[in-house]
């Protein structure tokens, strides 16, 4: 048996990089107790727009959507922003900014 075709050597190559991403891409939002609802035939680079349901503690419990490369920047859904850091509002949010 010899070397695959060129065409089909990228073809395995693309849907090995695409599981490997998606598997990243799903312990990242995993670990952000949000749930990803995409499944990776959705997925096919990191311009990809990828479901995600909101499912933390304080969050809004919403689903959205949401690009591969803002996930992999840490950049996800930001209902909680008032709530981290003892924040839980946005007048203490602007009290506290005007104190720095």
């Amino acid at each position: 048996m010899g070397r695959p075709c060129k065409k089909c050597n990228d073809e395995r190559k693309l849907i090995e990089n695409a599981t490997k991403e998606h598997a990243e891409i799903k312990k990242i939002v995993n670990e952000n107790q949000d749930i990803l609802l995409s499944k990776l035939k959705d997925y096919k680079n990191q311009r990809s727009y990828l479901k995600v349901l909101c499912n933390r503690p304080n969050g809004c419990n919403q689903e959205y959507e949401i690009r591969a490369q803002k996930i992999k920047a840490g950049q996800l859904h930001g209902c909680d922003k008032y709530v981290r850091g003892g924040i839980t509002n946005k007048k203490n949010l602007k009290m506290k900014l005007n104190r720095c």
